[in-house]
């Protein structure tokens, strides 16, 4: 009754918070078929494919791994990084620009 409905709505949200992509995008799926009405869920089952979904990005190593615009991102902070301690040929000691 109210209580396993409750227990399962807890379980998706608590699924929904891990920081893999992946598996929340997984989870979302699932709890749009049980909100449609496409799929009836209980507890014990979500905790299954939970742990299968887990399992299987395991094994393909892709548990937590970056999205290509976060790859993007840490490539341009080191692009940023490597511009910020290059000495500036344009620049004087005095940090003018000597081009002018």
């Amino acid at each position: 009754g109210e209580r396993s409905t409750d227990l399962l709505e807890h379980l998706f949200e608590s699924y929904l918070t891990v920081t893999d992509k992946n598996f929340t995008s997984y989870v979302q799926q699932l709890r749009t078929d049980y909100d449609t009405g496409r799929e009836d869920i209980t507890v014990e089952q979500l905790l299954r494919r939970g742990e299968t979904h887990y399992q299987i990005l395991q094994e393909r190593g892709e548990w937590k791994a970056k999205t290509s615009e976060q790859e993007e991102i840490i490539a341009l902070k080191a692009q940023i990084e490597t511009i910020k301690t290059r000495p500036n040929s344009h620049q004087s000691q005095g940090g003018r620009d000597t081009t002018q």
